[in-house]
């Protein structure tokens, strides 16, 4: 994309990840965009692009997320002499090597015209997933289409597609879709998925998917980004410096991940349950005395779990005030299987590279169901509280959270990972298969 209003040139992390470059440069600045927005610049690279065999030099701003693959701003115009005729439709570009070419502009369509999008091939969406497909579509190149899924298809399948915004290249788009049946469903080449219009993209953003690795690239918090950044660097250090600039882009890619600067809860079907044995009465017993140093220990970590909304405060009903080891004694034991050590030790046996990656706070990602937080209700010298999200010391949590993880990776266990509830530990034979 080229933007004559845009004083500096920006290449989409996403992107560059999937094309050689040379070493990132780190740099910490923001820039502002027309609406007075900002910007986050996750680095600096030096590319070389080439149109019909002429090489331009370009010095490409990293921003995730970016409204393009790639945007030519002021700069690289002024360095190759670039001239835009509006009359002809043309852009001539003349290096500073005085080698020069001519490339037609590619016209938008009109926003009111509609592109029907239909499935490229035949598929599988599994059971209770969500797959990211490629798409046919007569339309032509666009940088943002609105996408408007079929009802048909949501209605009669229980296949859903969400509304979207699209990049279009080659006739072909790529779509999420999910299935929330327990039956695997299967969609065949030609299926019509919805239609798509073109959308200015003042004002607009795409999320980049890739359907190979079926996943979506996802913002984060500016706040964070130093020291994520930072972190980034610190795990990339005992790799030589060419496996660095292959590591590097995957995981400035997908760095919220290492976003540990506030707790978060996942969204899920399962959520964790306290069912007490029958003939059971709720236990209740007062607050263990504590030290005035320890009491303001308490209320600082209360403050910080109401902060992330982690727990509630009571509001002043009859509500059970429980120690965790005498409700464990009257639940119901939850029997999940645990993988076995010796299993795990087993099945890395041949692989050479590993990344291990460890959940922060893993259990209080996972919600309590509505009518078991008040199970979890525990007193302090400020108050009385529940938990929103699985606390520490429930006996069947640990059962909940492995039932959770093993599902999110699915057919990925034992095949690319390994798990042990918030332990992952990702393995392969070669770094080329675990860069990707």
């Amino acid at each position: 994309m080229i933007d004559t209003g845009s004083t500096v040139t920006a290449i989409n992390s996403s992107y560059l990840s999937n094309i050689k470059h040379d070493k990132i440069r780190g740099i910490s600045t923001t820039v502002k965009t027309a609406n007075g927005g900002e910007l986050k610049i996750l680095g600096k690279v030096a590319l070389h692009m080439t149109t019909n065999q002429i090489t331009t030099k370009i010095d490409a701003f990293i921003i995730e997320d970016l409204c393009a693959d790639l945007l030519l701003g002021s700069d690289w115009f002024h360095r190759n002499n670039v001239n835009i005729s509006y009359q002809d439709k043309t852009i001539r570009i003349t290096t500073p090597q005085q080698q020069s070419t001519t490339i037609s502009i590619v016209r938008h369509p009109n926003p009111q015209q509609i592109f029907n999008v239909t499935a490229m091939s035949d598929f599988v969406v599994p059971s209770m997933s969500e797959r990211i497909i490629q798409a046919a579509t007569s339309a032509p190149p666009m940088m943002t289409a609105i996408f408007t899924p079929s009802l048909k298809m949501n209605n009669k399948q229980y296949v859903i597609a969400p509304h979207a915004v699209l990049k279009i290249q080659n006739n072909t788009t790529t779509l999420a879709l999910l299935n929330t049946t327990k039956a695997v469903k299967k969609i065949r080449k030609g299926t019509h998925l919805g239609q798509i219009r073109y959308q200015g993209n003042d004002n607009c953003c795409y999320i980049n998917m890739d359907p190979h690795k079926n996943q979506l690239t996802l913002a984060i918090s500016p706040k964070a980004f130093l020291s994520i950044t930072t972190r980034i660097t610190d795990l990339l250090a005992h790799l030589p410096v060419d496996k660095q600039q292959q590591l590097q882009p995957v995981l400035l890619k997908h760095q919220t991940v290492f976003d540990t600067s506030s707790t978060t809860t996942i969204k899920t079907n399962i959520k964790h349950q306290i069912i007490i044995k029958p003939h059971h009465h709720p236990i209740q017993q007062p607050s263990y005395r504590r030290s005035a140093k320890e009491k303001q220990i308490i209320n600082e970590q209360v403050k910080e779990m109401l902060d992330n909304h982690i727990i509630r405060p009571i509001d002043g009903s009859p509500r059970f005030c429980v120690d965790y080891r005498k409700l464990n004694s009257i639940t119901e034991r939850d029997v999940y299987p645990l993988p076995l050590i010796n299993d795990i030790i087993d099945k890395l046996g041949g692989a050479k590279y590993f990344t291990c990656l460890d959940l922060k706070q893993d259990y209080w990602q996972v919600e309590i169901d509505e009518k078991d937080r008040q199970k979890t209700t525990f007193v302090t010298s400020e108050g009385i509280y529940d938990f929103n999200v699985m606390p520490y010391g429930l006996s069947n949590a640990p059962s909940t959270f492995q039932r959770i993880i093993n599902s999110v990776l699915g057919d990925l266990r034992w095949h690319k990972c390994l798990v042990y509830l918030d332990d992952i530990i990702v393995y392969s034979t070669s770094f080329k298969q675990h860069v990707t």
